[in-house]
């Protein structure tokens, strides 16, 4: 007897702060998907006349929208997003309002998907400028166990290229309150259950890697949380505590640095 196949949507979020040209890019890389796939797209609080143009636009791409009164963050929304698709769908492919996805990622990440049966994957991505110009890349490890090696130091799961078994997420409560880490503690904790995760080597995303991603990155409120983050994975031990310290005291020392001399560390990084 053939396993049933599993079932996919796309899931992303928008608020008010998204950059009106920048969705509609991305809708338009949605549009040119060679697999179409049900989209849905949580909307966090009001959004204003320009995006609200950009949604009737694309009222032939038939997307999903779930509008909620109050601004809540982007964790707070995926959370909603996966509560609702669960039962109906079994994956989610996450996709970011504001980046530009290759137009076979949903039919590479399917394939993909349906031949691992992952609880938790991603793919490689470019990241482009605010005029789509290619200018890095970053790059995740492929296997288990090189996850598990990276997972101290860095997000070994790229977010905006991820997708995401449902139940599985939601077994360990999903996203849950970690400002700029809810998707790296989930990740975390996918991980510590036993989830399978892994990544595709493919480029399937153009990232939009902005100065003004990089500095939300750099600044004292990042620090703030940054902090608190490894505190807290320090308490729940799901991995080594030498390597978080470690892991910790690296990330805090490299945000002294100067920000034109951080970025470039950012991005050397990313290489």
């Amino acid at each position: 007897m053939s396993r049933e196949s599993p079932r996919f949507a796309a899931l992303g979020a928008l608020y008010h702060g998204d950059n009106p040209k920048f969705f509609r890019a991305c809708l338009e890389s949605l549009e040119a998907q060679t697999v179409r796939l049900p989209i849905f797209i949580v909307i966090d609080g009001e959004i204003g006349a320009e995006l609200e143009e950009v949604i009737h636009d694309f009222d032939a791409l038939e997307v999903q929208y779930f509008r909620r009164p109050d601004n809540e963050g982007l964790a707070a929304a995926l959370q909603f997003g996966l509560l609702n698709l669960r039962g109906s769908f079994d994956y989610v492919i996450r996709f970011d309002s504001d980046d530009l996805n290759r137009k076979d990622r949903f039919e590479k990440m399917v394939d993909f998907t349906e031949e691992y049966a992952p609880d938790l994957c991603s793919a490689q991505m470019n990241e482009i400028d605010e005029i789509g110009h290619r200018f890095s890349q970053r790059r995740v490890p492929l296997l288990d166990s090189k996850i598990r090696q990276w997972i101290a130091f860095r997000n070994p799961i790229n977010h905006p290229a991820a997708v995401i078994k449902i139940e599985s997420a939601l077994h360990v409560g999903g996203y849950l309150d970690m400002p700029y880490f809810e998707d790296w503690y989930l990740w975390e904790r996918m991980i510590g259950a036993g989830y399978r995760v892994m990544n595709a080597d493919e480029f399937l995303v153009d990232f939009r890697a902005t100065d003004e991603m990089v500095s939300r990155r750099f600044g004292s409120e990042y620090r703030k949380f940054e902090r608190l983050f490894y505190f807290r994975r320090l308490q729940e031990a799901n991995i080594s505590r030498f390597l978080l310290l470690i892991a910790l005291g690296a990330r805090q020392l490299s945000k002294l640095l100067s920000f034109s001399a951080y970025k470039k560390l950012f991005f050397w990084l990313r290489r």
